[in-house]
């Protein structure tokens, strides 16, 4: 259960665990749904550089489900989270330059090694969640907006939209990290974390319904 020192992924979110069982079962089933949207998305892309794409969303959102399904004592279950946003970042970036045949300027390709140095650093020194959280975010928009212009119409359309659910995202963390207790304390048998969870699902649907067709 979150509290106001840390936010352990996946111990600290806000649903109760379950001594046996699923860990946490509302949690696990809302990520169930999301991998089935993300599944059908895959299944439907016709070009061989948005599939990695989205295939690493759904290895995200699978290790995600397993997570709440399980526990594992330690920091693996952190790491591997960890490890598949960057999957989904450069993956992200596979597609956008087989889209447009073109590499992010030097200016932006040293920025974006900035922010993975500060990501590398903050996960090393045991640094808290939401700091992994906003810098592999920060990579995933300042590469949407660096391609923007040279995006079809229909993700362009999309893409504040992608920006406010990943602050929503962030925002609902941030309450989750401070208030959870507070909220358990009101309706202790309400798994908050699922708020969390469906606006992932937001973001996810958002995503890969404007990216499959890229």
């Amino acid at each position: 259960m979150g509290n106001n020192q840390e936010y352990t992924f996946p111990f600290s979110t806000c649903e109760t665990v379950q001594s046996s069982g699923v860990a946490q079962p509302f949690s696990f089933w809302v990520n169930f749904i999301n991998c089935v949207i993300i599944l059908y998305f895959l299944l439907q892309t016709k070009n061989a550089y948005t599939f990695p794409l989205l295939f690493s969303i759904l290895c995200f959102e699978g290790f995600h489900m397993f997570s709440h399904y399980r526990h594992i004592p330690g920091l693996i279950q952190t790491y591997v989270a960890h490890g598949l946003s960057y999957c989904i970042n450069v993956t992200l970036l596979y597609a956008f330059y087989s889209y447009t045949g073109e590499l992010p300027t030097v200016p932006i390709l040293f920025f974006l090694a900035g922010v993975i140095v500060f990501d590398l650093t903050a996960l090393l020194f045991g640094y808290p969640l939401i700091f992994y959280v906003l810098s592999q975010s920060l990579i995933f928009t300042t590469l949407l907006f660096y391609y923007f212009a040279t995006l079809p119409k229909f993700i362009q359309q999309g893409v504040w939209l992608i920006l406010g659910l990943i602050t929503l995202v962030i925002v609902l963390m941030l309450n989750e990290k401070y208030n959870c207790r507070n909220m358990k304390n009101v309706f202790p048998d309400f798994p908050f974390h699922i708020i969390l969870e469906f606006a992932g699902i937001a973001l996810f649907y958002v995503i890969c319904s404007r990216f499959y067709l890229l």
